[in-house]
């Protein structure tokens, strides 16, 4: 998915958790807080190792996920957006 689709701007304010790291292992684990609004359906991980592609992850209603496969000392770019039952983020 081409990330010039959703605007920074737009993904930052609908999402949840917005992080930048270097991996220090090949894989790394994150939860976050579940959205207190009923309509929420489900959680998407967008991440990406630059601002130009990122690659989505639907992980239903979980609320936890480990990004594998990492390149150690490489910047990864991760988002956490909640989707509501509309498809609304």
């Amino acid at each position: 998915m081409r990330f010039e689709q959703f605007p920074l701007r737009t993904l930052a304010l609908a999402c949840a958790v917005m992080l930048g790291f270097s991996a220090k292992a090949a894989s790394v684990s994150f939860a976050w807080n579940p959205s207190p609004d009923p309509r929420i359906a489900r959680y998407e991980i967008w991440f990406a190792a630059n601002w130009e592609s990122f690659e989505v992850r639907n992980v239903g209603l979980a609320t936890a996920y480990t990004l594998t496969d990492l390149s150690p000392g490489q910047t990864y770019y991760v988002l956490v957006c909640s989707v509501d039952i509309l498809g609304n983020r």
